[in-house]
């Protein structure tokens, strides 16, 4: 039996006030799946769901391509992206997510490279991103959420930042071809 991060099997919590407007975290929670959780989906939604799972495996499902997703990885359903997924039946995920929204989310998800093409990420320092999540799940009631979930939310993004493989010119290519590629990733993704 897997070890639980909180005696209940499913716990989130709503923001209600958002100190910036280009990018708001409207919720976050943390669940551990039975092996007999539906599917989630297929839906689309107006906001980036951002997902560190943490034990167990499961299946996400993106522009009709079926990912596994395994223990210390991230998944991204993209906005507006017509997605679905679901605990594998013989070991089920637990997770934590976000819910984020605003003008300047899909920028973030692209300087890390979680993209429509690229949304599955393993994160080497997955241990600090599991230890921000437990810190921000487990936060008092009575303690402001809105700021702390922001600030949680940039401190796993500079990990990821700081790990992702930016796309650099070789010797052969001018400044002006790289980034005309990098604005073709951007409107690809």
């Amino acid at each position: 039996m897997k070890k639980k991060i909180l005696p209940l099997d499913i716990y989130f919590r709503y923001i209600n006030n958002h100190p910036l407007n280009d990018l708001k975290i409207l919720d976050y929670g943390y669940e551990n799946c039975r092996p007999d959780k539906p599917q989630i989906g297929p839906s689309q939604k107006p906001r980036y769901s951002f997902h560190f799972v943490i034990s167990g495996k499961g299946y996400f499902y993106l522009n009709e391509k079926k990912y596994e997703v395994r223990a210390n990885q991230i998944f991204v359903v993209p906005m507006h992206a017509v997605t679905n997924y679901y605990p594998d039946p013989a070991n089920p995920w637990s997770y934590f997510w976000l819910g984020i929204h605003g003008a300047k989310a899909e920028h973030l998800m692209l300087e890390v490279g979680l993209t429509k093409n690229s949304p599955i990420y393993a994160p080497k320092n997955h241990r600090k991103i599991r230890n921000d999540f437990i810190k921000l799940i487990t936060l008092p009631g009575n303690v402001n959420a809105d700021y702390y979930s922001l600030s949680t939310f940039f401190d796993i993004m500079d990990i990821l930042y700081k790990e992702y493989k930016r796309p650099t010119p070789d010797n052969k290519r001018s400044n002006t071809d790289s980034y005309v590629q990098y604005v073709l990733t951007y409107i690809e993704n």
